[in-house]
């Protein structure tokens, strides 16, 4: 079973927080509920339980990078996570994280 764990963009301070960071601050129900424009500055991110050729957790807006391709990873209507055109479920151990699309969007053009 996979560890289930976000992160959350800032997009005001322009930061990303670790979870565990929010926990204190912010009323957690509020923000996963669209009810509320309270936390409109914060972009939720989850874990996909993998991580990189480095041992760095891969995200949801992450970048990463192998011989084959550079891509964004995204979460699927179907429960699962995609980069690009390539399935995360195909994963290889030489795919790195590169960045992210919140920090180096230029890394996507």
């Amino acid at each position: 079973m996979r560890e289930i764990k976000f992160r959350v963009w800032d997009t005001e301070e322009k930061e990303m927080h670790s979870w565990e960071d929010l926990i204190p601050s912010v009323d957690l129900g509020y923000l996963f509920s669209n009810e509320t424009e309270e936390y409109d500055e914060y972009e939720i991110q989850q874990y996909t339980g993998l991580k990189d050729k480095n041992g760095v957790e891969i995200y949801e807006g992450d970048i990463v990078s192998n011989k084959e391709f550079t891509g964004e990873v995204y979460h699927t209507n179907r429960g699962t996570y995609d980069c690009a055109s390539y399935i995360l479920g195909g994963y290889n151990e030489s795919s790195e994280v590169i960045g992210n699309k919140y920090e180096n969007p230029e890394l996507l053009q």
